[in-house]
């Protein structure tokens, strides 16, 4: 197994939408059953905000003494951002966001 590192920035499209749809299956059920819903404009936004980082993971296979990197298993998007405290200071502490799929 490899693992490709990509700012958002230099994600391509074909990878971005994997990891849309791979999101989808594994949670859009969860989503649904929920006070939030599900909202797929929402979940693309967030995976292609500013500053997100991807992981992604890729089978390799030797065949012949070649290696052949396959499609992608699995990925990692994190973020660093300031999100809002629960307080009612309107203060503002640093926080990472992880999603992990595979």
């Amino acid at each position: 197994t490899i693992v490709e590192y990509y700012p958002i920035t230099t994600v391509p499209n074909a990878l971005q939408g994997w990891a849309f749809h791979l999101i989808q299956s594994n949670t859009k059920k969860y989503y649904e059953n929920s006070r939030i819903g599900w909202n797929p404009s929402n979940k693309v936004k967030e995976l292609c905000e500013s500053g997100a980082r991807y992981l992604i993971a890729r089978k390799v296979h030797t065949i012949n003494n070649n290696v052949i990197i396959g499609n992608p298993i699995g990925f990692v998007m994190f973020q660093f951002t300031f999100e809002e405290t629960m307080a009612d200071d309107n203060r503002k502490i640093e926080t990472i966001y992880w999603y992990i799929n595979f």
